[in-house]
Order: C-alpha cells, then sequence, then structure tokens
C-alpha cells in the first residue's frame, strides 16, 4: 500500500489510509488509551497491551516508549494477537488487544473458542468503531456489535468521552471475563460524567412520548440535536451494549423508542432492544437506525451518515412519523 508514493514508503504504518490532505494521525480515545494503559501498568505489572501492527493508530506506542516489556506488537497477524493475549490470561496476566474493529474480524473464531469459552479475562479495545470515512468499504467498522453481542461471557461498552473510555478501562479491569470497548477515532464533545459502576446507561433526557437510545457519541450528539426540536422527546446514552440497562428499558416502555447506532442495523444494538421487550411481552413501538444491509461506500463521514438515514434531519423524520 502506497508504493510509489514516498511518504508512505517511509512510514508504512502512518499512511496505511490517508484523506484528500494526506495526513493520518492516533484520535483522541486512541491518545487516552495510551496514556490509560500506562497509569495501570504502574499500578499492576500484571497488565500487558498487544496489537497487530497498529501501535500508533490505537495509543500504544507510548505504552512501547514506557512499558516495553508490557508491550507485544505480533505484526499483522489479530488471530495470534487474540490467542496470545488467551494464553496470557490463562497464565495470569491481564491484556488488553487494541485494534481497530475492522480487524478484530479476522479474529472471530479465536475470540470465541481461545477467550469467551474459557471465560478469560482480556479486554479488547476497538479503536475506529462506527463509520471511519475515507478508508474505503474494507475498514468501516459497523459489524463488531454484531458479531460479539452474540458470544456468551462478552461484555460490550461504547463509551462516548475519553472520560468515559478511562471509566470503561476501569470497569473492564475489574471484572473477570472478556470485555469488548469500541469507540470512534474521536470524541464529539465532552458531557456530564456518570461512572458506569453507577450505570450502565445515562438518561440525558427525559421524555414522556419518543425516547432516543442513541450508542456512540456521533449518534449520541445527534440525538441531543433532534430532542431539542421536540417536547416530550428524551435522550439515553448506551454505554453498554451488553448487558443492556434492563432498569432503564423498563422505565421507558410507555414511550416510543428510537435506536440508533454506527452499526449494522441487522444483529445490532436496536436488535437486542426489541428482543428484550419481545421476550419480556412488552408491546412498545421501536424504530432502529443503523447502517443499512450493504456494504458502505467510500466517502466523508458525513455523507456516510446521510447515507444511512443517521442525521438530524433523518431522526427528526421518524420522530414525527412517530408523535
Amino acid at each position: 500500500k502506497g508504493k510509489g508514493f514516498e511518504q508512505a514508503e517511509e512510514h508504512a504504518d502512518v499512511y496505511h489510509g490517508v484523506g484528500a490532505n494526506l495526513k493520518s494521525e492516533s484520535g483522541s480515545f486512541a491518545i487516552a488509551l495510551g496514556d490509560k494503559l500506562n497509569g495501570l501498568i504502574e499500578k499492576d505489572n500484571s497488565v500487558v497491551a498487544i496489537t497487530a501492527a497498529m501501535k500508533d493508530g490505537t495509543g500504544l506506542r507510548e505504552v512501547e516508549k514506557v512499558h516495553p516489556y508490557n508491550f507485544t506488537d505480533v505484526g499483522i497477524a489479530e488471530e495470534y494477537a487474540v490467542t496470545l493475549a488467551a494464553g496470557m490470561a490463562a497464565g495470569g496476566l491481564k491484556p488488553f488487544v487494541a485494534v481497530y474493529s475492522t480487524f478484530l474480524q479476522r479474529a472471530y473464531d479465536q475470540i470465541l473458542h481461545d477467550v469467551c469459552l474459557q471465560n478469560l479475562p482480556v479486554v479488547f479495545c476497538l479503536d475506529r468503531a462506527g463509520l471511519v470515512g475515507t478508508d474505503g468499504k474494507t475498514h468501516q467498522g459497523v459489524f463488531d456489535l454484531s458479531y460479539l453481542t452474540h458470544m456468551p461471557n462478552m461484555t460490550v461498552l461504547a463509551p462516548n468521552t475519553t472520560k468515559e473510555l478511562s471509566d470503561a478501562v476501569d470497569y473492564a479491569y475489574s471484572l473477570s471475563c472478556p470485555v469488548a470497548i469500541r469507540y470512534p477515532k474521536n470524541a464529539v464533545k465532552e458531557s456530564e460524567f456518570v461512572s458506569i459502576k453507577d450505570s450502565l446507561w445515562r438518561t440525558v433526557k427525559a421524555g414522556d412520548k419518543v425516547t432516543l437510545i442513541a450508542v456512540g457519541p456521533t449518534t449520541l450528539d445527534i440525538a441531543e440535536r433532534c430532542a431539542e426540536q421536540f417536547e416530550g422527546v428524551g435522550v439515553v446514552s448506551a454505554r453498554s451494549v451488553k448487558p443492556l440497562c434492563t432498569k432503564t428499558l423498563e422505565a421507558i416502555k410507555d414511550t416510543a423508542i428510537i435506536t440508533l447506532e454506527e452499526n449494522s442495523v441487522i444483529g445490532g444494538f436496536g436488535s437486542l432492544v426489541a428482543d428484550y421487550y419481545l421476550q419480556n411481552n412488552v408491546a412498545v413501538k421501536i424504530k432502529k437506525l443503523g447502517i443499512k444491509d450493504k456494504f458502505v461506500g467510500h466517502g466523508s463521514i458525513k455523507r456516510q451518515l446521510e447515507e444511512n438515514m443517521i442525521t438530524v434531519e433523518g431522526v427528526s423524520a421518524v420522530i414525527k412519523e412517530l408523535l
């Protein structure tokens, strides 16, 4: 990739995928993750960080600099990264595997059999989850919620801010089971902080007619902007996709519900919410908004959101229909 382009040949890891401005850098979440893991290692030397040729993009270069003996880069071999983490966890270490969402797909079997089957405390940090723009059809991180939530023993978290990411890492570290933490490259904005230990989901605004449940910072921002335009429309931030916050689901069951996610609408978060009500014989109007059943084309994230109706205008139209 990049053969014949001098900058790409000199810096293959940085120029793996670039936009029109020929710039590619770590996002705010990656920087926060590197700092957080360095802090954890200072307290507990059994914490180790693993990546698969993505140390810059995932923020682990800082871990390599400060704690080289607690860092492993396996190269382009995600399957091996996950099996290595499973072996380390079985031996008493506490591994964090940081890769892009789209690349963890390669290790589906290893996650299921090597980690989840043995219920090992491996934490997966999924950078670039959701729409990623100009990296092309193969790199969109829009399937992880679908393929991770159906695995037994797996917990799936979706922080919205760097502070929530730090909190999610602490929460995952405290658990003795597989955990996946998924987040996009950058946070949209900071917001009121409530620890996930105190509440899996955060009610941003209460509503008695329609409730928007958003996963991830981009959809949460859209949900908040929509709710400002309507009376009786509430917003909930779903920081845990598995398990669901059943307390909140019970509290909003008398409203119509719209789920918002940057994941395939098939088998994603919205399907989990709908299934919860179905299994409990609760009749609720639910509209699921997510990535359509087709591959996302190359383009800006803004354009990709528009094509999947995940915009203020698109969501507002659904709210009007429900009202």
